[in-house]
């Protein structure tokens, strides 16, 4: 039975900082013929604002969720094997649940590496790990799911965000983002520690064997030595989409797992910035791991940062209601705009 079938496939989540190895962990774990991990999307999120308060599914409602599926952000970059998706909707009928309509989504998605049958359907978002709200909400609707987190050395994290139009280049911005998001991943993953699984960037790339297997281990699914060969998809990638927008983000991952990105920050930042970015993370970096070169508090920089701690918080808010309420597509959204402004004033 097909209802009995998807409540036997659980989830994981993949959650961190941008540019912290995130699509590279979820690749490589595409690359295991037991997951299904389709491209980052907050596909979930966005149905279930408009699904939520769904509890019996009848003919027209599935078919409303089948034509909403395809309306939302990011959706698009995904190979969806549509005919099966709407057959498989309609064979679910009166056994529908959001849960298991999500999951169908989720398995009929085309990846570039082969598959047998799907033990684990993973979903790899950054975006979870600062708008914890939605974490929660992924946690209420799966409530065994496994976390994965990932992090990376905030230091040589700013510098890779420097780099792509994700945040701006505000080392301050940068830092305090990711120092927040730590701490508020941690606080929800408290009491769930069996459901977790913290790694660092540095780590993965400098024993890739060790932790993948081990991430396997805590996955129950079965490690191949082919899942760190996963950049040989590049030719398959390319034929689907365009090179300039892949090799801008995401160039490393068609080359081998390489540690030459740790400690960049040693060489790159100056003085002054490594002492704001270590001030501004403060005793987090020493709880991650990462030590700190200098010792003062974030407060001798706070009216350097209160504009980008200011930010932050009303981006949260505006994303938190904005998501709930509106279900219109990111490029239509004013984040865009408001980002932008704020940009143009805190020029530095």
């Amino acid at each position: 039975m097909l209802a009995e079938k998807l409540d036997n496939i659980p989830f994981f989540f993949i959650i961190g900082r941008p540019r912290s190895g995130t699509t590279m962990l979820s690749t490589i774990l595409d690359a295991n013929k037991q997951t299904a991990i389709p491209i980052e999307s907050k596909v979930i999120i966005y149905l279930y604002f408009k699904f939520k308060n769904v509890k019996l599914w009848n003919e027209k409602l599935l078919l409303k969720f089948y034509d909403a599926t395809f309306q939302q952000p990011k959706i698009d970059t995904w190979i969806i094997n549509k005919e099966q998706l709407k057959n498989d909707i309609m064979e679910l009928g009166e056994n529908a649940t959001f849960q298991r309509l999500i999951k169908l989504i989720y398995l009929n998605y085309v990846s570039f590496f082969d598959k047998e049958a799907v033990a684990i359907i993973g979903d790899k978002n950054p975006g979870y790990s600062y708008v914890i709200s939605h974490l929660k909400i992924l946690l209420e609707l799966f409530p065994g799911a496994k976390i994965i987190h990932l992090t990376r050395d905030y230091r040589d994290h700013y510098i890779s965000m420097s780099k792509v139009d994700f945040e701006g280049n505000h080392l301050s911005l940068v830092c305090y983002r990711w120092q927040y998001s730590f701490t508020q991943v941690r606080k929800l993953m408290e009491y769930k520690p069996e459901q977790y699984y913290f790694l660092r960037y540095e780590e993965l790339v400098q024993q890739p064997e060790k932790q993948v297997k081990a991430i396997c281990n805590f996955l129950g699914i079965a490690y191949h030595a082919s899942m760190l060969e996963y950049y040989k998809i590049k030719d398959k990638v390319l034929r689907v989409y365009p090179e300039e927008l892949v090799m801008k983000y995401h160039s490393s991952l068609f080359q081998p797992i390489s540690a030459d990105f740790i400690g960049k920050w040693k060489h790159e930042l100056s003085q002054k910035q490594v002492k704001m970015a270590d001030a501004i993370v403060g005793e987090i970096a020493d709880e991650t791991g990462y030590k700190r070169l200098y010792f003062s508090t974030k407060w001798n920089y706070f009216f350097y940062i209160l504009p980008d701690m200011i930010y932050s918080q009303l981006w949260l808010f505006y994303k938190k209601w904005y998501d709930k309420f509106f279900k219109q597509k990111e490029k239509k959204s004013g984040n865009g705009l408001m980002s932008k402004l704020y940009f143009s004033i805190f020029k530095r």
